[in-house]
């Protein structure tokens, strides 16, 4: 950037501004399994059902994991069934999930559910409520809950406002 005295960096809550946002959504069923089969050809088709199955739950509660995760899962589980093929398809592709992501199958289903469970049972009047306790916002005086918080035990019933100094 220019180092004259007449310029200035920009304060990071305007450059959050007119930065341009692009949401990129995650490719449905068909589109992800080309993908897949894109990259490794050679994927055998029970592994690549069981990663695209388990892609498609992620997607759809919104956990993190990519097509790219999906890929290197297929990877991973190629390699191993090819050094020793003596191997469980199923036991090397559950390897291959909790090396990749972390988690084995199970618990991201299960994180799944639980995601969809919580989804349904609680209508959200807009994303802060999704990631954030509602009232974390009342403190907030730019936010439209702002002050909405339940009268104090200390005030009296009637609403006056207390007796200062006594």
């Amino acid at each position: 950037m220019n180092d004259d005295a007449s310029t200035y960096e920009l304060p990071d809550y305007i450059m959050s501004r007119i930065q341009p946002m692009i949401e990129i959504s995650f490719p449905p069923r068909e589109e992800e399994l080309k993908i897949l089969k894109y990259n490794i050809p050679f994927a055998d088709q029970y592994l690549l059902g069981q990663t695209l199955d388990l892609l498609q739950k992620a997607h759809q509660s919104d956990l993190d994991c990519s097509t790219r995760d999906g890929i290197h899962i297929l990877r991973y589980s190629m390699k191993r069934l090819a050094g020793n093929s003596a191997l469980a398809k199923d036991q090397v592709w559950r390897e291959a999930v909790e090396r990749v992501i972390g988690s084995s199958p199970e618990q991201i289903t299960g994180l799944a559910q639980k995601q969809r469970k919580k989804t349904k049972e609680k209508k959200f009047s807009d994303f802060s409520e999704f990631f954030m306790d509602p009232d974390f916002f009342r403190h907030d005086p730019n936010h439209e809950h702002f002050g909405d918080i339940e009268q104090d035990e200390h005030d009296d019933e009637d609403g006056d406002e207390p007796i200062a100094g006594g």
